[in-house]
This record gives C-alpha cells, sequence and structure tokens, in this order.
C-alpha cells in the first residue's frame, strides 16, 4: 500500500504525487471521481461517456477556428480510409 502526505491550498487543491500518477496512468486531463466514505476520501479514474467526449470536442474544435462541417469531412474521408483498408486485406 502506498502512502504520501500532502497540504491542501488556500484554495483547496493539492498535488498528487508523482508515483501515484505514474502508477494509476493518470495524465493531465484526466477526470477523478471522489467519493466521501467515513474519514477516508477514495478517488478513481473515470472514462468520459459519449455526450461529454462529444462536447469536449466540440468546445476544442471551435476554440480552435474548425467548424462542424470540417469535423464532418474529415469523418467521411476516415471512414472511406478505414472501409478502402478493410476491402484490400
Amino acid at each position: 500500500m502506498m502512502v504520501d502526505f500532502v497540504k491542501l491550498s488556500s484554495k483547496g487543491q493539492f498535488t498528487l504525487p508523482i508515483s501515484m500518477r505514474r502508477s494509476l496512468g493518470l495524465k493531465r486531463g484526466n477526470r477523478l471521481a471522489l467519493e466521501r466514505v467515513g474519514d477516508f476520501v477514495l478517488m478513481r479514474k473515470v472514462e468520459l461517456d459519449f455526450e461529454e467526449k462529444l462536447e469536449l470536442l466540440q468546445q476544442h474544435a471551435q476554440e480552435r477556428g474548425v467548424d462542424r462541417e470540417e469535423i464532418f469531412a474529415t469523418l467521411r474521408d476516415v471512414r472511406r480510409e478505414i472501409q478502402s483498408e478493410r476491402e484490400s486485406s
């Protein structure tokens, strides 16, 4: 069992030690679920569902000036490539 100690900032934030992040495969931007269990806080990595992924994709595209039609055109191209690769196998 791994035990580390952290200190809360004035904003209630703390840094998860690098050894724990690495052992859990956590990277910047990963989401964690926190659950209070008695005097403990249980943290676990959570995967985004499709709707959350779509929302994040739309935010990133908008920030970069990519419109919806460009995204759909790229998806069509990728689908064609995948289909072509499957047919040639």
